[in-house]
């Protein structure tokens, strides 16, 4: 039995815009896989650029300990001497 031919036309469309919108949503999967890469990539950089901050901020905490105690030093030293 054939279709009319408005129910060709529905299919046909239906068919259409199926296509488009998995393209649409290859493309929308797509763009969001590269900008995931980027924001991986990113926050590497930003854990390493942190972790090198902390050894720093480490580095600097033992440099000012490291200061004080050598001012306690003379300053004990300097009350026992008067």
């Amino acid at each position: 039995m054939d279709q009319p031919a408005w129910l060709s036309r529905d299919h046909a469309t239906a068919r259409q815009t199926r296509r488009t919108m998995n393209d649409e949503l290859k493309e929308t999967i797509d763009q969001l896989a590269n900008s995931l890469q980027t924001v991986t990539l990113l926050a590497t950089r930003l854990r390493r650029d942190l972790a090198e901050s902390v050894q720093h901020t480490i580095d600097l905490e033992t440099g000012a300990d490291k200061a004080v105690r050598a001012v306690k030093r003379l300053q004990t030293r300097d009350t026992n001497t008067h």
